[in-house]
């Protein structure tokens, strides 16, 4: 019988020294100037009502938001002059006070929005320190760095999901202002809807959609000094240290933050984003060209 002595093969064949390089690269380029533009974003909001700009396009809405109060006292007026009856003199009063209280809040509208956003601040410094960019981002972006040069494919990998993820974090955050500057302009008009009962609903929005994409910050800040704390302590985990369990709970800790505005949004708006009738329209249009690529295939 004839032995054929065959060439001894390698198990594993596969590049992953190669691609664990590209990864460590690639993140370690990108990395730096993502957890820059974050550290950026995350910790301080700008007070918008300083800039002249945005002070002039409130004031353009707040003059509309005044003529609305003289068009209303001009209607509880005539209403009080053509019905005799007690009962609609008493509507009226009651109306008045909701005139009056709509027209304050509007009027205040920019010092209630600057109050709030100092407030935000403030509660930040209070959570993470004076400097709040230093005392948690700064840890959580050196382990980053560091296990993505130091460890294996897994670390590599793993940074590599951070990236994405703080990069979605930037485009919220970018999202976020600009919605406060929507709807710091938009204030006085709002807030004078208070006025009318049937467009009260109006105002209520206004006030939870502020105070979500502003409080949104103060969320993330407690979910950072969470992340550090079991960083230095993974046996609150039940678990030993590792680079592997740092490297999973950062993820564990982007992807909340991530998920955050996207709850904040059902509670404003009482429905998914999923629902959301732009959303359903994108959903579609992809899932049709979706279909249409694969029959064309």
């Amino acid at each position: 019988m004839t032995v054929i002595d065959l060439p001894s093969v390698s198990l594993l064949p596969l590049p992953i020294d190669p691609l664990a390089g590209f990864v460590q690269t690639l993140t370690a380029t990108v990395l730096p100037g993502v957890i820059r533009a974050a550290g950026l974003l995350l910790f301080q909001t700008p007070d918008l009502t300083s800039a002249k700009e945005i002070q002039g396009l409130t004031r353009a809405s707040l003059a509309t938001a005044d003529s609305l109060v003289v068009l209303f006292l001009m209607y509880c007026g005539f209403r009080v002059i053509t019905s005799g009856a007690e009962e609609s003199r008493y509507a009226v009063k009651a109306l008045l006070t909701r005139i009056f209280g709509a027209g304050l809040m509007a009027n205040a509208s920019l010092l209630i929005c600057s109050s709030l956003v100092s407030l935000d601040n403030a509660l930040v410094v209070g959570l993470l320190g004076p400097d709040p960019a230093q005392r948690g981002w700064t840890e959580l972006s050196t382990r980053m760095q560091t296990a993505n040069l130091g460890g294996g494919i897994l670390d590599s990998l793993m940074a590599l999901a951070s990236v994405v993820l703080v990069i979605f974090l930037v485009l919220i955050y970018i999202g976020r202002d600009l919605l406060l500057l929507v709807l710091t302009v938009i204030a006085p008009l709002a807030l004078m809807t208070r006025a009318v009962p049937d467009l009260s609903g109006i105002c209520a929005k206004w006030w939870r959609a502020y105070a979500a994409a502003l409080f949104m910050q103060l969320g993330h800040a407690l979910l950072i000094a969470i992340g550090v704390d079991l960083l230095a302590h993974p046996e609150w985990l039940g678990t030993g240290s590792s680079t592997v369990i740092s490297g999973l709970i950062i993820v564990a800790l982007f992807y909340v933050m991530v998920r955050l505005p996207f709850l904040l949004y059902q509670w404003v708006f009482e429905h998914p984003v999923s629902q959301h009738p732009v959303v359903q329209r994108v959903v579609t249009v992809v899932k049709t060209a979706a279909t249409a690529a694969m029959a064309a295939a």
